[in-house]
């Protein structure tokens, strides 16, 4: 074999080969890793596996423990299905008994209470594809089959709880110092927990009244859901879409009815909860949770509530939002807008709207419409006044509205600072000035030179007695 004459082309080629080298031992190292990870787990399925109890497993696990020992890399939802039926006996029986080809007394009997459970679990198992803290990722986004596939690291630390084998009693008592560490790291983990990907963070407010004689009216806690990773920016979503997802689906609701786009995520205190550990976390965690999200509101009204239950002290650090506004949402949109524009650091603002929405309004006495003019619907005025901001966007058929960017990029005016002016001094009475005299006499008696007069006091008048 020849060597290459080119130093150049020598050095290319060894470096082609450690770097192919280096694939394999990676390689390597991962399917080793892989194959602990499934003993780890067949261990763990091993007394549930012939049992007819229900096992302690939640559906996620179930799925995510089902994609690590399938068949292959990638699985669908249904390969897991079947795997989950194939290695537990319990979900075996309640699948069995959902069939109509078994006429045995026992599964006649308990049929209809297994395919409730069974439903139930399909249910479960349905959602589990829909959440946003479950691991997996899809291997495929073309497919009508999705294919699904879930990491090794990925795997241990969704079921850490599970695969720890040391018991309590071996565990450190001593709590981790983690206010010990720099801020950069604080930063960087809190940045972990609370940053949501950068397609936004939808957000669903509302209220409920309770009481029949004086009702009250006040924020339920808010729901998160995001748009997928793949699908970054409000271009790619329709407004239509996100409004879907925010609707309240009954419990037996069809999953081919709900968005695509959107994963759930558990309620808000899930995340929120770290804010309440102490005042120092507080602190410096609550900015990053604002400052780096950008929150997504499928109204006005929802807007305006989340605002309004949001303290200054926390709403001051939001920097980017984005809203639909409806032509039948007017009622709060006045005082929405106006504390938007009273947020210091707002840079990005992303609006949907549709015109021929507003220009099917019309009056209810007459069939004129009731905007002939986009730009002066209800809240315009304030939006237009809004100054300083990075970027603003606006999506759907709204191409009226977007002579509105120029001036809401522009930089703000620059307040005039207040001009101090001397306070004006008031000017004595001239029977308290007394012109100096020169005394010829060096202090002797002058009879000619009279001193100045002296005030008179007043005397108390009389009170009329009756």
């Amino acid at each position: 074999m020849e060597s290459p004459s080119d130093p150049a082309e020598a050095v290319v080629s060894s470096d082609a080969a450690i770097s192919s080298e280096e694939a394999v031992a990676k390689a390597t190292i991962d399917k080793q890793l892989r194959e602990e990870l499934k003993d780890e787990l067949r261990q763990l399925i091993k007394p549930w596996k012939n049992t007819t109890t229900k096992p302690p497993l939640t559906a996620e696990e179930l799925i995510v423990i089902g994609m690590v020992l399938g068949s292959s890399s990638t699985c669908t939802a249904v390969m897991v299905q079947q795997f989950i039926i194939r290695e537990f006996r319990y979900y075996t029986n309640l699948a069995l008994a959902c069939t109509s080809f078994v006429d045995s007394t026992f599964y006649q009997y308990s049929r209809h209470a297994s395919k409730r459970k069974s439903e139930k679990f399909v249910r479960e198992c349905d959602m589990v594809y829909r959440q946003f803290d479950v691991p997996f990722q899809k291997a495929n986004m073309s497919s009508w089959r999705h294919k699904y596939s879930v990491s090794t690291a990925a795997t241990r630390i969704f079921l850490q709880d599970r695969l720890s084998s040391s018991s309590k009693a071996d565990r450190p008592q001593k709590p981790f110092p983690f206010l010990r560490l720099p801020a950069e790291l604080r930063n960087r983990i809190y940045g972990l927990v609370l940053q949501f990907p950068k397609s936004g963070l939808c957000v669903k407010v509302k209220r409920e009244e309770i009481g029949s004689a004086r009702p009250k009216t006040w924020p339920i806690p808010a729901k998160f859901s995001v748009l997928r990773k793949k699908r970054e920016g409000f271009d790619q979503i329709k407004w239509s879409e996100l409004s879907e997802a925010y609707r309240d689906y009954a419990a037996d609701a069809d999953l081919m009815d709900l968005p695509e786009r959107v994963l759930y995520c558990p309620p808000a205190a899930t995340y929120l909860n770290l804010l309440r550990a102490n005042k120092q976390i507080f602190n410096e965690a609550m900015p990053i949770f604002y400052s780096t999200n950008k929150f997504i509101f499928p109204r006005v009204t929802e807007l305006y509530w989340f605002l309004e239950a949001t303290p200054a002290a926390r709403r001051k650090h939001i920097e980017c939002v984005g809203f639909h506004y409806l032509a039948c949402d007017t009622k709060y949109v006045n005082a929405a807008f106006r504390m938007l524009k009273d947020i210091p650091h707002l840079r990005e603002l992303d609006i949907a709207m549709d015109e021929d929405d507003w220009k099917r309004e019309t009056n209810r006495k007459s069939s004129t419409p009731k905007y002939p003019d986009l730009l002066k619907i209800p809240g315009m005025f304030t939006l237009r006044s809004f100054r300083g901001l990075e970027a603003v966007r606006f999506h759907d058929n709204c191409d009226t509205f977007k002579v509105l960017i120029p001036e809401m990029t522009s930089e703000k005016k620059k307040a005039k600072a207040p001009v101090k002016r001397p306070r004006k001094r008031k000017a004595q009475a001239d029977v308290d000035y007394v012109e100096p005299v020169e005394d010829p006499t060096n202090g002797e008696d002058n009879p000619d030179q009279s001193a100045p007069p002296k005030k008179k006091a007043r005397k108390p008048k009389k009170s009329n007695s009756t």
